[in-house]
This record gives structure tokens, sequence and C-alpha cells, in this order.
């Protein structure tokens, strides 16, 4: 039997294109406040800076492709259950994997800076596995400052 979601998806060629397009405004924002002094014209420098709408753009792109699905599968039983069992096969594995790997590199001495990112990741760990750092911000829950 078809699961509630499988509603004819079809590929939109564009929204590769917009995706492409965030993706380039992504890697230009981190390659010019992450890279060396380039002293570059003006005009090109803030073309980088820019840069940071292409995280607004995916933004977009999920809200629109995630509210397309659930419209689709409007009025079919069980459908917003399909949904979120299917969005958690998706994410889960990946973000626990990297939890995981977080934690094995935190066993490690590697670079001063990171050693102390990997300390409070390890303090706030609860936090991280029950999938509420977003929430612990804001009500105060983690164990470190």
């Amino acid at each position: 039997m078809p699961s509630a979601l499988s509603p004819a998806r079809r590929h939109m060629p564009a929204l590769d294109g917009i995706r492409g397009l965030a993706i380039l405004l992504v890697l230009l924002v981190h390659a010019y406040y992450r890279g060396p002094d380039l002293n570059l014209p003006s005009g090109l420098e803030a073309l980088l800076v820019f840069g940071w709408t292409g995280v607004e753009l995916f933004f977009v792109l999920s809200g629109f492709l995630i509210t397309s699905i659930l419209l689709d599968a409007k009025g079919q039983r069980g459908a917003l259950g399909d949904f979120l069992v299917n969005r958690a096969a998706r994410l889960c594995p990946l973000y626990f994997s990297l939890l995981a790997l977080l934690f094995g590199l935190g066993q490690f001495e590697l670079h001063p800076q990171l050693d102390r990112s990997l300390d409070e990741y390890s303090q706030n760990l609860p936090v991280y596995w029950l999938y509420l750092s977003n929430l612990s911000e804001v009500f105060g829950w983690q164990v470190s400052e």
C-alpha cells in the first residue's frame, strides 16, 4: 500500500538551480570570513558578505518543499504521522552519528580551540542527545556557561 505521502512528487529542476545558488552564497561568505585578508575591491567584498542570504534561501526552500508535501497529502489518513516518521528516518541517523563522532573526538587532545568547543559540547551532552539544544538556549538548560 502506498504511503500517505507518496503522491507523485514532481522534481522541479529550477529548485536545483536555486539550491546551487544558496550553496554558492554560503561557500562565498565562509571563504570571506575564514580566508586570509585578501584586500578585495569593495564591490566584491560586499558580494561575499551578502553570502549569508544563502542560509535564508535554504530555509525558504525547505519551507516550500515541506509545505508542498503536506498539501499534496492533505486529507489522507495518517499523512502527518508518515511525514514525521519519514523526516526522522532521514535526519536522525546523520544527527546521532555526528554526536557519536564528536563524543569520540572529545576523547582526544586535538587543537586547543577545538578542545574547548568539544568540552562545552560534552558538558551539554544530554541536551544534544535529547534533541533539545535549541530549547536549551531559550530556557537556559545548558550545563556550561
